[in-house]
C-alpha cells in the first residue's frame, strides 16, 4: 500500500477476505475486510457504500466465528446504508444483526421487530429476494415480541413471494423463519415436508447454516412425536456440520444437543454447563442484551427443576409486560407464580388467559406449550370446568410430546391429561394417560418427566384409594424421590414427600 494504489489495495484485501471466507477461515478473512476499510479511508473521495459493504462483510466474518464484536461493524453498516438510503445494503445489515440463526434462534426483543419493520419500509412493494426475506424474519421474530396477530398470513406472503421469485437461498431463508408463525399441533406432517424442502434449497443454494437449521427444525418435530431415533439421526448431522465447520453457530447447536440430553436424563451439572457454552457461543446471535429466546426455554427447565422459580419469575414478567399479546409469557408467568406461592396472582394471569374457553389462545407453534402450562395452573386450583375445558382441547394430542422451542422437551402430553382427568376425578382415564406417558417418556429418554409422572400418578392414585392403589402409589412415588433427591429436583422432591406422607408412607 505505502505509495502505491489504494484502490487495488481494498480490492486485493477484499478478494484475500473472500477467499479466506470461502476456506472457513473466518478470522483470517476477518484480517483482510479489516485491512480493505483501512486502505479505504485513503481513496479520495470516499466511498461510502463500499465501506458499508466491506463493514457488512466483516460483521459477518466475526459472526461465524463467534467474535464479541460482531455487532460494532453491523451497526455500523446499516446507520450507514440509512444514511445513504440504499435499501439493498440497510436490508443486508438489518438481517445481519438479526444473526445467522435464522429460526430456531427466534429473538424476542422489541428493537428486533423495529428493526425489521424499518427495513421493510425502505424496500419497494414489490417481488423480491430480500422483500421475502424480511417479511418472513418479521413474522416469526413477531411471535415472541410484539404481537402474533396477522403473522400467518405475513409469513405466509413471504413463501409465496420467495416461491415466485425463484430464488433457492431466499426461500429458504423464508421457509426456516416462519415456522413459529405458520406452523401449529396440526400440521406435523407439513412442517416435516417444508424442513426437507428447506434442506434440499439450501444444500442447492450451498448455504451450510441453513441447511443445518433444516434438521434443527426436523429434530424439534421428530421429538415431539416421539421418534427419537429420527431424532438422534438429525442430531448426528448436526454434530457433523459442528466437527467439519468451524462456524460458531454449529457448535452453539452441537452444544445445546448435548445440553438437552443431559438435562432430560437429569445430569443437571453437565447440562448447565453446556447451555452456559452454548449462550456464549449464541450471544452474537441477537440485538438485543437479554439472552435468546431459546436458549433460555433450556435455563428456564434448570432453574424450574431446581427450585429456582423466583429467579426465572422477574424475567419472565418483563417479557409478559413488554409483549401482553403474546400468549407464550404470560402462561409461563402463571406456573412460575404458582411455583413461588404467588397463588392470587397467578388467578388473575389464569383468569386473563381463560377468555373465551382458551379459544383466543393462537393455534401456532407454541400452543401446545401454552395448553401444557396452563394444565399444570388448572390442576394446582382444583378448577374442574376449566380442567374439562382443556383436557378436550389435548386430547387428540395425548400421542405428542411439548417442545416449546428447539428441542427443550417437556414430556408427553398424557402427562398433563392424566392431570387434567384426575381434577376431573376421572381416575381410570387418569391411568391410561399416566401409563402413556410413562412409556413415552422412557421412550425419549427423559428422566425428568418419567419422574414428575410417577409423582402425577402417585397423587392420582391416593386419590381414588381403590384395591391395591396405595401401594402402587408407594411404588411409583419411591421412583419419584430417588430420581428427584439424586439429580437434585428440591420442588418435585418435596411434592413427593406429600404424597407419601398422605398414603401413609413415613419418611427417614
Amino acid at each position: 500500500l505505502p505509495g502505491g494504489d489504494a484502490g487495488k489495495a481494498v480490492d486485493y484485501a477484499t478478494r484475500a477476505g473472500d477467499r479466506a471466507n470461502e476456506q472457513l477461515a473466518y478470522a483470517e478473512a476477518a484480517i483482510q475486510y479489516e485491512r480493505a476499510l483501512q486502505a479505504l479511508e485513503l481513496r479520495e473521495p470516499p466511498d461510502e457504500r463500499l465501506r458499508c459493504a466491506l463493514l457488512l462483510k466483516l460483521g459477518e466474518a466475526w459472526s461465524a466465528g463467534g467474535s464479541e464484536r460482531t455487532k460494532e461493524p453491523l451497526e455500523e453498516a446499516a446507520v450507514l446504508a440509512e444514511r445513504l438510503r440504499d435499501p439493498d445494503l440497510f436490508v443486508r445489515a438489518a438481517l445481519a444483526l438479526m444473526g445467522p440463526g435464522v429460526g430456531v434462534f427466534p429473538v424476542g426483543e422489541l428493537n428486533a421487530v423495529d428493526l425489521l419493520e424499518r427495513a421493510l419500509a425502505t424496500l419497494p412493494d414489490r417481488d423480491s429476494a430480500l422483500r421475502a426475506q424480511v417479511m418472513g424474519r418479521l413474522a416469526g421474530v413477531g411471535m415472541f415480541a410484539g404481537s402474533p396477530e396477522g403473522r400467518d398470513q405475513l409469513a405466509r406472503t413471504a413463501i409465496a413471494m420467495a416461491r415466485r421469485v425463484g430464488d433457492a437461498r431466499a426461500l429458504a431463508y423464508v421457509l426456516c423463519a416462519t415456522p413459529w408463525a405458520t406452523g401449529g399441533p396440526d400440521d406435523i406432517e407439513e412442517r416435516l415436508a417444508r424442513a426437507d424442502e428447506l434442506i434440499r434449497l439450501a444444500a442447492e443454494a450451498r448455504d451450510e447454516r441453513l441447511a443445518a437449521e433444516g434438521h434443527v427444525w426436523k429434530v424439534s418435530y421428530y421429538l415431539e412425536i416421539g421418534d427419537v431415533a429420527a431424532a438422534d439421526r438429525e442430531i448426528d448431522i448436526q454434530n457433523r456440520f459442528a466437527e467439519t465447520s468451524r462456524q460458531a453457530f454449529h457448535r452453539s447447536v452441537a452444544a445445546l444437543n448435548r445440553g438437552t440430553r443431559a438435562l432430560l436424563e437429569g445430569r443437571f451439572d453437565e447440562g448447565q454447563a453446556l447451555i452456559q457454552q452454548a449462550l456464549e457461543l449464541a450471544s452474537v446471535f441477537q440485538v438485543g442484551g437479554d439472552p435468546l429466546v431459546n436458549v433460555q426455554g433450556f435455563k428456564n427447565i434448570l432453574w424450574e427443576q431446581q427450585g429456582r422459580a423466583d429467579e426465572l419469575l422477574p424475567g419472565l414478567l418483563s417479557r409478559a409486560e413488554a409483549f401482553p399479546q403474546v400468549p407464550v409469557w404470560r402462561a409461563a408467568v402463571a406456573a412460575n407464580r404458582v411455583a413461588v406461592g404467588q397463588t392470587e396472582a397467578a388467578r388473575r394471569d389464569l383468569e386473563s388467559l381463560a377468555g373465551n374457553d382458551f379459544r383466543d389462545i393462537p393455534r401456532d407453534l407454541a400452543w401446545l406449550f401454552v395448553m401444557w402450562r396452563l394444565s399444570d395452573v388448572v390442576s394446582f386450583f382444583g378448577d374442574a370446568p376449566r380442567a374439562a375445558l382443556l383436557y378436550d382441547l389435548l386430547l387428540p394430542y395425548a400421542g405428542r410430546c411439548v417442545i416449546p422451542s428447539f428441542s427443550a422437551c417437556r414430556g408427553s402430553v398424557s402427562r398433563s391429561l392424566g392431570v387434567l382427568a384426575t381434577v376431573l376425578a376421572r381416575y381410570d382415564e387418569a391411568e391410561r394417560h399416566f401409563e402413556h406417558a410413562l412409556e413415552m417418556n422412557a421412550r425419549i429418554r427423559a428422566r425428568i418427566w418419567v419422574a414428575h409422572t410417577q409423582h402425577d400418578y402417585a397423587r392420582m392414585l391416593v386419590a381414588r384409594d381403590g384395591p391395591g392403589d396405595r401401594e402402587r402409589a408407594g411404588a411409583l412415588s419411591a421412583q419419584a424421590l430417588a430420581t428427584a433427591r439424586e439429580v437434585g429436583m428440591k420442588p418435585l422432591a418435596a411434592k413427593v414427600v406429600e404424597v407419601r406422607a398422605a398414603a401413609g408412607f413415613a419418611e427417614e
